[in-house]
């Protein structure tokens, strides 16, 4: 689904353009994390940003309080993006404690491990301030305030963190809000993805161990095969134009993450994947206008 966005008397609003999963020439231009080169991470700063901008679907991670509520967050503890040192846990602090803390403290962070590095793009952040967004007010969203905040048919992919969220939880919210037909989930941890599935229909990428289980399957005999899921979830140095080919005969949207070098956007968007996640997502924009 690609999606138009503006701000229109303070509010933020999308319109829907195609299926967010249709495999066709479009490519999704997919802001992880909100874009964390431009904006603090998994901030409403940054995946309203990410939206008024362009990109098509926005990415969020998020974990769970201490008093039971849904926080967007990606690491399990705080330090790493705001003023707090030493590693304090997230479970261990209720949601009010948690949005005490300056999420674009540190901005730009350092990245999680496993994560390559990226240069800032300054031509969106203030060249002549180390720390633009520190004491700005900003900090982290509990899911509610993001769906809240962004309009029900713009697409969001959600990550839940670490299995630690309820997936009872997790799908209650998504029908208070109307959002079965545009959230979709993805994670690293594959028994949560099947506990989801389980609780609300709604379309999800394949976990790691059903990633595994889906390219040893291609091995052997593809006509075996049914995905759990809907989208292959994958990090982006494994996917390949051939697994592309076999994940569209069986059916899955190719989704591989995270991409931030232009070459490498290049050669999977030359692979005929389905949408690329990436930490600029203007970045992975001025690429694809290069193939129109």
């Amino acid at each position: 689904m690609a999606g138009t966005a503006a701000v229109t008397g303070g509010c933020l609003e999308a319109t829907a353009k195609r299926d967010h999963l249709a495999t066709g020439d479009d490519i999704l231009v997919i802001a992880h994390r909100g874009s964390p080169l431009l904006w603090p991470e998994n901030t409403l700063t940054s995946i309203t940003n990410s939206i008024e901008t362009g990109a098509d679907m926005v990415e969020f991670d998020f974990d769970v309080t201490a008093d039971g509520e849904l926080v967007v967050i990606h690491d399990r503890t705080v330090d790493r993006t705001t003023e707090v040192e030493g590693d304090v846990d997230v479970a261990d602090l209720t949601l009010a404690e948690v949005q005490e803390l300056d999420a674009g403290y540190n901005f730009p962070p350092e990245q999680p491990p496993g994560y390559a590095s990226a240069e800032v793009n300054h031509a969106y952040v203030p060249p002549d301030e180390e720390t633009p967004y520190r004491n700005q007010g900003i900090f982290m969203p509990s899911v509610r305030e993001v769906f809240e905040a962004v309009p029900k048919e713009f697409p969001l992919l959600i990550e839940p963190k670490r299995e630690r969220p309820d997936p009872a939880q997790i799908a209650s919210l998504i029908r208070e809000y109307d959002r079965e037909e545009s959230t979709l989930v993805g994670a690293f941890e594959s028994p949560i993805l099947e506990a989801i599935r389980d609780e609300i229909s709604l379309e999800t990428g394949l976990g790691a161990s059903e990633v595994r289980h889906f390219l040893l399957t291609q091995r052997v005999n593809e006509r075996r095969y049914e995905p759990p899921g809907e989208f292959l979830f994958a990090p982006h140095n494994i996917v390949s134009e051939s697994i592309v080919d076999r994940a569209h005969r069986n059916g899955l949207s190719v989704l591989p993450w995270t991409v931030n070098d232009p070459d490498e956007m290049r050669r999977l968007i030359e692979a005929g994947v389905d949408g690329i996640l990436t930490d600029d997502h203007l970045l992975l924009t001025e690429v694809l206008a290069e193939y129109s």
